[in-house]
């Protein structure tokens, strides 16, 4: 006897979800790679270890700068799209060669334990970069700020500014 397949439900198409912008998807991929930091550790070697920590904390530094003052979000683009990629893969190398001890296995993670030093470098000078402009900005508003306040007599005696003797 024939007996025809059932016929399957039509598949509702999902809703697309909404896209996210440009601050979400730099602090994802940010938590995804302070997290992939912390999962590298204890698989290079005391010295990439080193490495790697001192990598997290100046990450992690950024990250949080640029969510403080997402208007810097431009500045480090590069730094999100290139740099953290890149170091990733890099990783992904070295922990992909294991435990083998050859000339070029051992060349390969001299290399980038190296590197991983000269990354720590480039990422505290962006950080130290990033900072300095803010203090600029900081500077500029303090000194606006009292030159208001002595303009408007605020700075010298505050019982007499406001009125408090009797």
């Amino acid at each position: 006897m024939y007996h025809p397949a059932p016929t399957a439900a039509p598949v509702q198409p999902k809703a697309a979800e909404p896209a996210l912008t440009d601050e979400e998807l730099f602090r994802r991929d940010g938590a995804d790679f302070l997290n992939y930091l912390k999962r590298c550790q204890g698989k290079l070697g005391a010295q990439a270890d080193e490495e790697l920590m001192r990598m997290q904390k100046t990450c992690a530094s950024i990250l949080g700068f640029v969510h403080n003052h997402p208007e810097q979000l431009n500045r480090v683009r590069r730094f999100r799209e290139y740099y953290l990629p890149t170091t990733r893969k890099l990783l992904d190398t070295a922990q992909g060669l294991g435990e083998t001890d050859t000339a070029n296995a051992a060349e390969i993670r001299r290399d980038i334990t190296g590197i991983l030093h000269t990354l720590n470098q480039a990422y505290e000078k962006l950080y130290d970069t990033l900072l300095q402009d803010v203090s600029m900005d900081v500077s500029t508003e303090i000194d606006t700020l009292e030159a208001m306040l002595r303009q408007d007599g605020l700075t010298h005696d505050f019982e007499a500014d406001f009125n408090t003797r009797s």
